[in-house]
């Protein structure tokens, strides 16, 4: 296939629009990609060339043919059934049983599955539910599909699909829920009929609207969609995903897309390796301690109850039980205790456990007037309290204007919101009071690395290495982005060197640049040639890939 190109200038200007109007970024390394769909759609419209395909784009709605054309050629929707093994055994046996005991007496369920691509996914959680409630034709369940991916969404309401799509479902669920003429098997149309498709994109901010039935939910599911969008977008989309959900509502995303920093409104649960969100109330969403695990939790029953009075007489269902072992808490977290796996869904085995920061200590700072500013301000922002911390911060430089200090930490609280603009000036104000700053000089190649500069913040890496060349996590960063940009050699140096430097430390020694990352975490990363990127601030929001298949370019 001949090579397509579009010089700076171009892709720039393309670049910038298309995240604007959808939020999806698309870095450097699918600059081919969208070059090719540019020109392709260019030459379908007749424009006379870019420029004029530019102004024709940049007055269409984004909602118009011309944009869905676009957006299809850019993103990729592949998914499957049953996706994700840990996720569909929290589902199963917690979430979804946990909000059917919720809604017994008003019989109702609001689902959301954003970014819903080919439909694979919002058609599982249909089954499930169908595989869970027995009498399924007395509730009024919402399964709203959205996608900004209008051709997906055509293929989703069709329900016909190939074998691929079923590499993780059984065969008795297949064969029960589909029907196969020749290589394409067609879903059940009772199941069809459960979910509701349509259009939405999460850049915009027309939701939670009751208009578009984004109000008042009881689930979102989100995965695999955020992990390409700009991080600034992702904390808008999560806040809004909060004030869409019912108190005790859940979330759950990407497994590569859960930043604890990120979705600090939420309360976090450890289902059998899944991460899960739930939306309590202000005063419990941090952390929740242990008399706070002391709630409603739901216990799966393992025998299936079968039901010969209606069309799906012959399906296993799976009953409901109001009485359970709590969730336990560990570091923080609400993890589910271990349950025994019936035989006919022995393939959903926990998954590793993921790590994750630590509960900070729930004293809150002392009184402004009798304590140090910035002390303050380092333990706010230690507890996600951004606004109060920037106060302190802010007040403190009104009476030390010169610290770089507070101008670094300013940097860090700033990243650590998703304001990068805001974030970069601060970091560069601080090196313009002490230009030799290891840390601000990281700080500032995590920025770039987070806004898809990655030469600049091999750049910045490298500055920080010539200053400080023991500097253990610019080594690490320069691993990642000599992997990510195709220099093995590079990338295999500093992950040597990572390993050597990491080595000389305690296990428990917290890294310089993070906030509580230590030494023996990051060895066991690297040695399992764990490249997922360190978080903004350098934490323990670090993930696998090993799972990532996206749904977003």
């Amino acid at each position: 296939m001949e090579k397509v190109l579009l010089d700076d200038k171009n892709y720039l200007q393309f670049y910038e629009l298309i995240q604007m109007r959808t939020g999806i970024r698309i870095g450097d390394n699918r600059r081919e990609v969208l070059a090719r769909a540019i020109k392709e759609s260019c030459k379908s419209l007749g424009c006379a060339d870019l420029d004029h395909f530019f102004l024709h784009l940049q007055d269409a709605p984004t909602d118009s043919e011309v944009w869905n054309n676009l957006i299809k050629k850019v993103t990729v929707g592949e998914t499957y059934f049953f996706r994700d093994p840990e996720t569909i055994e929290a589902l199963r046996h917690h979430i979804l049983p946990y909000l059917i005991a919720h809604h017994q007496i008003d019989r109702t369920l609001r689902l959301w599955i954003a970014g819903c691509a080919t439909g694979e996914e919002p058609y599982t959680l249909a089954i499930l539910l169908r595989q869970i409630l027995s009498n399924i034709d007395q509730w009024k369940i919402l399964i709203l599909a959205t996608d900004i991916n209008r051709h997906a969404l055509r293929h989703a309401i069709a329900g016909r699909y190939r074998a691929w799509s079923f590499r993780e479902t059984d065969s008795v669920t297949q064969s029960t829920y589909f029907t196969k003429d020749g290589d394409i098997f067609t879903l059940d149309p009772a199941v069809r009929e459960m979910v509701t498709f349509t259009y939405h994109n999460l850049a915009e901010d027309n939701y939670p609207s009751p208009t578009n039935q984004t109000s008042n939910l009881d689930l979102i599911l989100c995965r695999n969609v955020t992990i390409y969008l700009p991080t600034s977008l992702i904390y808008d989309i999560a806040n809004r995903f909060y004030q869409c959900l019912l108190k005790d509502g859940w979330l759950m995303v990407g497994p590569s897309e859960t930043h604890f920093e990120i979705y600090y409104k939420f309360q976090t649960s450890n289902l059998h390796g899944a991460i899960a969100y739930q939306k309590v109330p202000i005063s419990q969403s941090l952390f929740v301690g242990k008399s706070s695990a002391q709630q409603l939790t739901i216990n799966r029953v393992s025998t299936p109850v079968v039901e010969t009075s209606n069309s799906e007489a012959s399906r296993p269902k799976y009953e409901v039980a109001l009485s359970a072992p709590q969730l336990e808490v560990q570091n923080g977290l609400r993890v589910a205790p271990s349950t025994p796996q019936p035989e006919d869904q022995s393939r959903l085995r926990p998954g590793p456990k993921r790590i994750f920061p630590t509960s900070p200590s729930k004293e809150g700072p002392h009184d402004p007037e009798g304590g140090n500013l910035s002390q303050m301000g380092e333990a706010f922002m230690k507890q996600h309290r951004y606004d109060e911390a920037r106060q302190c911060f802010l007040t403190y430089m009104a009476k030390e204007s010169n610290s770089a200090t507070v101008y670094y930490r300013m940097a860090r609280l700033e990243a650590n919101a998703g304001r990068l603009s805001e974030a970069q000036k601060w970091a560069e104000q601080a090196l313009d009071h002490d230009p030799f700053r290891s840390e601000v000089h990281y700080t500032l190649a995590l920025i770039r690395q987070e806004q898809g500069e990655l030469q600049e913040a091999i750049h910045r890496f490298k500055k920080v290495i010539y200053l400080d060349s023991n500097f253990i996590l610019a080594h690490f960063g320069l691993f990642h982005l000599y992997e990510r940009t195709g220099n093995p050699i590079e990338a295999e140096r500093h992950r040597t060197l990572t390993v050597h430097l990491a080595s000389k430390l305690s296990p428990d020694a917290v890294l310089p640049g993070s906030d509580d990352l230590t030494a023996g975490q990051l060895l066991t990363m690297t040695r399992t040639h764990h490249t997922q990127p360190i978080g903004i601030l350098g934490d323990k929001s670090c993930r696998s890939e090993s799972n990532r298949k996206s749904k977003r370019p």
